[in-house]
């Protein structure tokens, strides 16, 4: 029972909910958030910046999200080669509020904004949950924050 739901979450914040587990590992860990961000022409007079996916980097250089560390550079090799026509950049956000408008700026319209603005919320207040009661203890975490000055 243990391994399904370990799959299940990993799953869901891997694939359905990265941007409110990267702030709920930004918020627990300090650790500046990172994005894979492709260009995407959405209207014909306006092109987006896209966050495809979204965790936090620590203090080593791997990349941390649900699932635990991993190499950024082989998971960045591979989000390029599957969006290989468009443009892609990272991007590192050092606070959550410099996420956040990252975010407001893909939207298409305030509409829009407000219903993901309400999501990502409710999604990161879960997420932060979730990093207490399962990532922490799941997947070791060497230096949980960086050094202030």
């Amino acid at each position: 029972m243990a391994e399904e739901r370990c799959a299940d979450i990993e799953s869901h914040y891997r694939q359905r909910d990265p941007y409110a587990m990267a702030l709920a590992l930004h918020d627990a860990l300090g650790w500046p958030i990172r994005a894979f961000v492709v260009d995407v022409r959405m209207l014909p007079e306006r092109e987006i910046s896209h966050a495809v996916h979204a965790w936090v980097q620590a203090p080593d250089g791997r990349g941390y999200d649900v699932t635990g560390h991993f190499d950024e550079d082989y998971a960045t090799d591979i989000m390029r080669n599957s969006v290989r026509r468009l443009p892609s950049r990272m991007e590192t956000f050092d606070t959550a509020s410099g996420f956040i408008c990252f975010l407001r700026d893909q939207a298409i319209s305030d509409a829009h904004w407000q219903v993901a603005l309400r999501n990502l919320a409710d999604g990161r207040r879960h997420a932060s949950r979730v990093v207490q009661d399962y990532v922490l203890k799941v997947h070791e975490v060497e230096q949980p924050r960086y050094e202030l000055n």
